[in-house]
């Protein structure tokens, strides 16, 4: 699919994207995401 392992900021931002679709999808915690940014 996508193949941006030479952009480091992509992977970064697509990747926090996931995290947040997912906490979303999970119930809107926003704790929890607030947690995870922390703990990177």
């Amino acid at each position: 699919m996508m193949k941006h392992k030479s952009d480091p900021f992509l992977a970064q931002a697509s990747l926090m994207l996931v995290i947040m679709l997912v906490v979303y999808a999970l119930g809107g915690d926003s704790g929890n995401l607030d947690h995870l940014i922390a703990a990177r």
